[in-house]
């Protein structure tokens, strides 16, 4: 886990180290799923992040879903 978390930063990262060569990319996507699963922890409610438009056409591209998990940590619950 990495705080702050900087999703879009993360996921950049993750695709950057990945092979660039869209075409192969393709091949693949073509034959199978892609699945870019990320966990999203934030700390209370009413709390959001943001993808730059360059990290998600990096990951349409590529034909992958992304698929978000969010979890709150710390809200408070009622009494």
């Amino acid at each position: 886990m990495r705080e702050p978390g900087d999703l879009d930063e993360q996921i950049a990262s993750i695709l950057g180290s990945l092979g660039d060569d869209l075409e192969a990319w393709r091949r693949v996507s073509a034959k199978y799923k892609g699945n870019l699963f990320c966990g999203v922890f934030v700390r209370g409610v009413n709390q959001g992040d943001t993808l730059s438009p360059a990290t998600m056409i990096a990951i349409a591209e590529r034909g992958l879903e992304l698929q978000l998990d969010i979890y709150a940590l710390d809200v408070p619950t009622g009494s």
